[in-house]
């Protein structure tokens, strides 16, 4: 499984996520979660990040249809007693585009990704990856639209060296 997999990684190679930092565009991250660091901003796990839904410097992943990001989160760089994620020397940035609901626009994924370019390089580790994993419903009428919406930040996103993860099959 992908967690015996990093395991591995992180015994035979050393590679642990540390120096690097991860941005999830999610619901948020819960980060007093102790798995997470306990905490918010420099010197805890979750560094920083942004709530496009509420368009507040406070990310947490509070609603009722949320936790998602929380989850990917502690996949990812989670780290407590019996437990460690892929990555968790990783720094998290948490951007929200759920809103309480579980509901996104496409115009906050949009603004996510152009924050990343924007402040790679404002943490002490930079953002060297993106967590992408939320699905919409495309459609004939409406899949051109949003292509064309995110190519240009995600085309910044590659020329600045930042790999980019997204879901597939969500809807199937």
């Amino acid at each position: 499984d992908l967690l015996a997999q990093a395991s591995d990684l992180r015994e035979t190679r050393g590679l642990d996520g540390r120096g690097q930092t991860v941005a999830v565009i999610d619901s948020g991250v819960a980060w007093d979660h102790l798995a997470l660091g306990g905490g918010y901003g420099p010197g805890y796990r979750v560094v920083g990040g942004w709530d496009f839904a509420e368009d507040d410097a406070n990310p947490y992943d509070d609603g009722p249809a949320g936790y998602h990001g929380t989850h990917v989160s502690g996949l990812l760089a989670g780290q407590m007693a019996g437990f460690e994620g892929v990555a968790p020397g990783a720094d998290l940035v948490a951007l929200r585009v759920l809103d309480d609901s579980g509901a996104g626009q496409l115009r906050w994924i949009e603004s996510a990704l152009a924050w990343v370019h924007q402040n790679q390089d404002a943490f002490d580790a930079p953002i060297t990856t993106v967590n992408l994993s939320i699905g919409t419903a495309l459609s004939d009428a409406n899949r051109l639209e949003a292509i064309s919406m995110l190519e240009d930040e995600l085309q910044l996103l590659r020329q600045d060296n930042i790999l980019v993860f997204a879901a597939s099959g969500n809807l199937f």
